[in-house]
């Protein structure tokens, strides 16, 4: 039946906006003239629409590696073939411990402090009789020694078996010696410079910064088979705690404890060249690494 206005006249449908709306038979399956133009509109279907995805993704190609990530790992001893050297036979090696050994949520801040560090012993050491070694990211500190050196000195840095190719690149760049671990991932390396470090050598260990992975390179270094002069910096939250732990075989990271450095690889020269200098196992001077933590030199020592 129609609908019927005030006073008994049919009353025409009105659509939204005052519009006069075409009816529509209910029950009859015929649309009005609107229905009618959306269905003869070239607008897929559900099933068309659906249908059309599948197809796309079947006809995609997807690489497992790059959902991982953006950047997949390639092997550091072939790509890097032409960097990777052994380490000295001869040279003290002074291990820098300020920005590979973080975690990613730890960025190192460079205190002008720890760069005077930094540039004394690149301007007062000899690199006939040291070296140095650092971590994979060159970041921090490690970064600040490579920038300064100038092919000064030998550089080492230890890097994981495996790295991306924006860190490959960067280690191209810097022109560091390679080392290559036995370790997959980068948090293991301190157990490669431990094993060819430590194990092998008198050396000293500068830890600027660093958290869990610097945590356990000093504890290598504690445990080291040869000396092996540890400093560190007592006003770094992460290392401070690592540092109260180990007193009494740790210094304070100063200027003053800086030049022991120095005059140590010196030392170790004149031994190499047929002097003495008291080198070899540790066992052999227990007191020599009791220079307590409680030392900090001049009072310079690096702010966190």
């Amino acid at each position: 039946a129609e609908p019927e206005a005030a006073g008994g006249e049919t009353a025409e449908p009105v659509a939204a906006g005052g519009e006069t709306a075409e009816p529509v038979a209910i029950g009859s399956g015929a649309p009005g003239a609107a229905g009618q133009a959306a269905l003869e509109a070239d607008v897929p279907c559900t099933a068309a629409i659906e249908n059309f995805y599948k197809k796309k993704i079947e006809e995609s190609v997807i690489d497992g590696a790059e959902l991982m990530t953006r950047d997949p790992r390639k092997n550091v001893a072939a790509a890097l073939a032409d960097q990777v050297e052994e380490l000295p036979v001869s040279g003290y090696p002074v291990v820098i411990c300020g920005g590979s050994f973080n975690n990613d949520a730890h960025v190192t801040t460079l205190r002008d402090e720890g760069k005077q560090i930094i540039d004394r012993l690149l301007r007062e050491g000899d690199p006939g009789k040291m070296f140095f070694v650092v971590g994979h990211t060159i970041s921090g500190y490690e970064r600040y020694l490579v920038e300064q050196n100038r092919g000064k000195f030998a550089i080492f840095a230890f890097t994981p078996a495996l790295l991306g190719g924006s860190g490959i690149r960067k280690l191209q760049k810097s022109g560091v010696r390679i080392r290559v671990s036995i370790e997959a991932e980068a948090m293991g390396i301190y157990k490669s410079i431990a094993y060819e470090v430590f194990k092998r050598r008198d050396a000293a260990l500068l830890a600027f910064d660093g958290n869990s992975a610097g945590e356990n390179l000093i504890q290598e270094a504690r445990n080291a088979k040869y000396r092996c002069r540890i400093l560190i910096n007592t006003r770094s939250r992460a290392l401070r705690k690592k540092a109260e732990s180990l007193e009494g075989y740790v210094e304070a990271l100063s200027e003053k404890n800086v030049t022991k450095v120095m005059e140590t690889a010196k030392a170790k020269e004149k031994a190499q060249n047929g002097g003495d200098a008291n080198g070899g196992d540790k066992s052999s001077d227990k007191s020599s690494d009791k220079s307590s933590d409680k030392d900090n030199g001049n009072g310079n020592d690096i702010g966190e």
